[in-house]
Parts: structure tokens; sequence; C-alpha cells
């Protein structure tokens, strides 16, 4: 019988393919391999031409320097603030000159700002100095006390009216008192050495060292404005004009004296303040739920004379917001005291009005007004730091940029809360009238301590920081000047103190335990007296750090990209074609960008990751049989 031979299989040959499997899971991530993206897995070939690497993402750039002045930022890898004035006031959260600020302004005007402070003056171009400081001239009166200022011949001084008392005290020399006929004396009107003052029945005047008389009477509580050479009275929504009664005349009813120029048609109407332009009376006023500004204007009768015409508004409140005090400087600047702050405006010649927004806001109205050189001073009642009542600056000859506000900063305390009604400023020492008392500025004494913070510097970034170097320039004049950090939780850390002892000019290392990284720090300046009442003087304050951000990490890995391949153990995975499905998928992933999972499992490191850029290099020519399509792929992974 014949047989049939069969030859036996070699069984040391593999398969064609790999049965039941597709091309992208014939290298499964699990099979052991170098690394793996996804789900993808390769074995690593580095090479001297195709080197594994890991590194950092440079976060510095280079770049060029175009500001208009040669500046800090050109000094050295450090980031620099310095500051070498503060005469620009208060008001600015951060302090980043030359950059947009949080308000959406680009203030060049920055350079001079800060965020705020207290007992300090920073009106002098590269020095900031203590105030003097003040103290209770007066007892408390028995009522709310008013303060304006008044010159007889060439003497100086403010007068004071309360309850039925006033009392004109002069800068040297002794006070003189006199009494009202009744109570409710409302704020003096001074002029030509003349005070008169509305109360309850009726207006009185007197020239200090004469007696007091009232020539004019009515029903209800009267207040009164010198504006124009001619009195401006207000009883109820009603405002008079009254020419001034000659000295002795016979008391009249102020209907019979003068006219009736305007009564609101709200009967709850409270007139707050008159005052003039060069070709206008304005009369501001209130009520509840509104409040505006009217003109009265000058014009001539038949006979050549000074009238005044009908009344017209030419202003109006945002809702709510009261106008409680108003006063016009030389003819061109208003400045409004409301409930919500001090608006900062324009006057035409013919009394037209044109204001800006809050310089800076209150939550008790601002209640009087007066001026001294180009400052604008104004009552503030427990706005100042600490909850104090006192007194604002602001300089009228500094408008910051875009923005419509002005210049301010907080000025002298008092030691009380309670309500600022009036101020006067009688040869540069200011006086107010707060908690029915009259504090009246030292000439020779300076607060115990005052304070500027420069607001939050960042550098423009909100990355971390590492902020290491402080610098100040400083005249200590027996006095002391400190220097803290301020992180974001609040909390105070000393850099340096500096006296007459110990005055380096140096940089001090700014050290805050447990916090290496900030991404922003306030600075805070303290000056202190000598005895001898002498003030220190900070001229310069200079800030160095250097940037911190999270390093974002750069992997290169060479990857072995073939169509059959061996995992870490030695088994063989792959197919024909399998390299270039697995090249392609690679290429999706970096032109997705989508984040994947990445394992290296030498080092036993797992994240997510990003293909940043894959490139693909083969040195080996296509054969017969196979494509031969193969080579090293070179895959960029950003750490996320």
């Amino acid at each position: 019988m014949a047989y049939s031979v069969s030859v036996a299989p070699d069984i040391t040959e593999g398969l064609p393919a790999t049965i039941g499997s597709s091309l992208l899971t014939d290298y499964p991530p699990s099979a052991g391999w170098d690394v793996s993206f996804g789900e993808h897995g390769f074995t690593l070939r580095p090479s001297a031409n195709h080197p594994y690497e890991r590194t950092a993402e440079q976060v510095k750039k280079q770049q060029i320097d175009t500001s208009e002045s040669a500046g800090e930022q050109t000094l050295s890898s450090w980031w620099v603030r310095s500051q070498d004035s503060w005469d620009m006031g208060a008001g600015v959260r951060y302090y980043e000159p030359g950059a947009r600020s949080y308000e959406g302004y680009r203030d060049r005007e920055t350079l001079r700002r800060y965020s705020e402070s207290f007992g300090v003056d920073p009106w002098v171009q590269g020095e900031l100095s203590l105030l003097h400081k003040t103290t209770a001239l007066t007892t408390q009166r028995t009522a709310e006390a008013f303060l304006s200022n008044l010159t007889v011949g060439i003497v100086e001084g403010y007068v004071e009216a309360y309850g039925a008392t006033a009392v004109w005290t002069p800068i040297t020399g002794a006070a003189v008192t006199v009494t009202l006929p009744a109570l409710g004396a409302s704020q003096p009107a001074a002029a030509g050495g003349l005070v008169w003052i509305g109360h309850t029945g009726g207006i009185s005047r007197f020239a200090p060292g004469s007696a007091i008389d009232t020539p004019i009477t009515c029903t209800g509580d009267a207040r009164v404005w010198w504006a124009k050479a001619r009195l401006i009275a207000a009883v109820g929504p009603t405002l008079y004009e009254i020419p001034a009664p000659a000295a002795g005349a016979t008391p009249a009813v102020i209907t019979a004296a003068g006219k009736a120029i305007y009564t609101h048609p709200s009967a709850g109407w409270v007139w707050s303040d008159v005052t003039e332009s060069s070709g206008a009376i304005l009369a501001a006023g209130y009520t509840t739920a509104d409040s505006a500004i009217f003109r009265f204007q000058l014009e001539q009768d038949s006979l050549g004379q000074p009238v005044l015409t009908g009344a017209s508004q030419v202003g109006r409140m945002p809702p709510g917001e009261r106008i409680t005090a108003m006063q016009v400087y030389l003819g061109t600047s208003i400045v409004l005291g409301t409930s919500a702050g001090v608006r900062v405006g324009v006057v035409s010649a013919a009394g037209d009005v044109a204001y800006g927004p809050l310089t800076f806001e209150t939550a008790n109205p601002v209640n009087d007004v007066t001026f001294a050189t180009r400052f604008a001073y104004v009552t503030v009642t427990a706005a100042q730091p600490g909850g104090l009542s006192g007194a604002a600056r602001i300089d009228l000859s500094a408008q910051i940029v875009d923005s419509g506000r002005y210049a301010y900063a907080w000025d002298v305390p008092t030691d009380s809360t309670g309500t600022a009604m009036s101020i006067a400023v009688v040869k540069g020492r200011v006086f107010i009238a707060t908690d029915r008392k009259v504090y009246g500025q030292s000439t020779t004494e300076f607060v115990a301590q005052g304070w500027l913070d420069t607001g939050r510097i960042r550098f423009g970034t909100i990355e971390q920081k590492a902020f290491r170097f402080a610098r100040t320039v400083v005249d200590t004049h027996g006095g002391a000047v400190s220097v803290v950090a301020i992180t974001d939780d609040g909390a105070e850390h000393r850099i340096v103190d500096l006296t007459d002892a110990y005055n380096s000019q140096t940089d001090t290392a700014i050290t805050i335990p447990g916090r290496p990284l900030n991404g922003h720090l306030d600075f805070k300046v303290y000056l202190t007296p000598s005895g001898t009442n002498t003030s220190p003087v900070l001229n310069a304050i200079s800030i160095k750090a250097v940037p911190a951000p999270s390093k974002v990490r750069l992997y290169q890995f060479p990857l072995s990209c073939y169509d059959f391949e061996e995992d870490r153990s030695g088994n063989r995975y792959g197919c024909e074609g399998g390299a270039f499905a697995r090249l392609s998928a690679l290429e999706g992933l970096e032109d997705s960008g989508r984040p994947i999972p990445v394992v290296d499992n030498r080092t036993g490191e797992r994240f997510t990751g990003q293909i940043d850029s894959v490139d693909f290099t083969s040195v080996n020519p296509p054969s017969n049989s196979l494509a031969n399509f193969g080579g090293i792929a070179i895959v960029t992974v950003r750490r996320l």
C-alpha cells in the first residue's frame, strides 16, 4: 500500500499576521513597553543622534525696551519697581506704572501714585514727610459747630458759629465772642470784615469788636451766603436775593428786604450751598431722591445795574447722590461734596457746569469745601484709616489722565469719629469742626506716626515671584523709618528699621517666613518723628524680584517605530503596515492637541501630557516584497 507522507510544519516560523487583532491594537500598552501614549505603546531607541531629553520650557523671553525713557527694566535680570515721588496722590490698588490699570485707564501718573496713607504729606515732589497733628481747641459745644475763613484788615482767622454763639478767632490775638438772638446758627458767610450768620428767625451780622444786629427777620430757619456782592439766603425751599442792609437799618422781614428768586417745587427741598462763577451764581440742593445745581446769571437792567435772571438747572446728580457742599475756585474749577464722596469739574463764565466721576468715595457725606493755594480741602467723616474723621486734600492742578479724577490724599486726622461739619484753612493751618469741637493743626508737632501703602506690586502678572530685596533712601532727622511687606493675608513682615544710627541705603533682604514666593506684595513705610518735632523724609524706595512661575517640563522620546517590535520582555508584536499606522496615530494626537495619559515604565512616571511635535526619520529603503516602512519617531511631550 502506498502511503502519502506529509511534511512536518516548521514551528519556528511566526504566523504571517496576528489572528483576531487590528493594526492599532497590535502593540498594547499593557504589554510592557518602555513608554505609552494613551493606547499606544513604544520601545525607546535613544542614540547619540536621537537622545532622550527632558528640560523646562523657557518662561522668560528677550524683548526690546521701547519705553519713552531709559528704565530700570534695562538694568539686569532683576524685575525692579522704584518710586521716588508720591505727589499724584492715593487711589491705586496695583502699583504698575505705565500699565493699563484695573479701572481700564493707562496711567503714566501711576509712577507717582500709591494706595493709601495716613498722617503723611505726599505733595512735595520727591519727598514724603509727616503732617502736623491736630488737637481739640475747644470743649464739646452745645450744638454743631460751623467754620468760615475771615480776614479783618490784615489779620487772618476763622469764625465759628454754634447754637446761639459766634466766635471770631484770629490766628494771633484774643478771640471775640458774640451772642446771637436765637439758636440754630448755620455756617457763617464772611466778606469784607463782616460776618453774616443765618439762624432761627433771621440773619444777624457783626464785625469783630462791634455789636451784633439782626437786620433781616424771617419765619423758620435761615441760611445765608455771600455771592456777587449780595446776600443769598434760603428759608425752606425758597432762595432770596438780598442787598446788604445799611448799618443801623431797621430790621425788615426777608420778603420785604429782598426778593424771592426761586422756589423749588418740592416742599422738602434743602439748599445746601451757594457759590459763584465769573458770570453767574450757582445754588445746589437736594431732596431725598433728587439733587441738582441751578444757575442765576447776571444781566443788566435798564439802568445798567446787575440783576439776576431766573433759575435754570445746569447739573443733576445720579439717583440717590446728594450735593452737600459746593464751591468754585478761581472761577473755573468746581468741587462738589456729595453724600457719596467728592466730584471735581469745570464751570464756564456763564455758569455751565461739567463734572467728572467721584475722585474718591466716602460712606458719609462730605459737608464742606475750602481752598488754599492749588488745593481743595474737604471734610471727611469716619473715612480715614482707623475710621477717624478729618480732612482730605485734592490737587486741582493734577488731573489723572483719561479718568476725570484728580490727585487726592487723606490730610490731617482728628481723634474723633464724629461728623465733620466744616473746615477752614488759615495760613496753611487746617481747622476742622468735628463732633461739636474745633480742631486746629499745630505749627510744630507732628502726628505720632504716619504711613504710606505703595499698593500691590505684582509686575503686571499674577504669576509667583521671589521678592528678594528692598532699598530705601531716607533722611531720618532723628526719627525713624520702617519698611514692612504685606502679604495677601494682610500680615505685615518687617524688612528694615532705619534711624540715624543705622541709615543704610543698600539692598535689604526681604524674608517672609513660610512664604518664599508671592504673587504680589504691598510695601508699607512708617514714619515716626523725633523728640525734637522733626519729621523724617522718605525720598525713594526700590523693590527687586525675580519671576518664579510654575515650570512646564518638556520630554523628548526617541521611539522605535517598525512593523514588528519586541516589548521589554522579548515578546514580539506587529504586522505588515503597523509602523505607518502607529505613526499616523501619534500624528493624530499631535494634530488634536488633546491631553493624553503618558506612562514611562522605566521611571514609573505617570502624568497627563500633550504631544507638541512628532518628527519621523527613516533610512530603510523599500524591499521587493514589503513596504519596509519604519524608523525613529522623535516625540516631544509637554507635561500638563
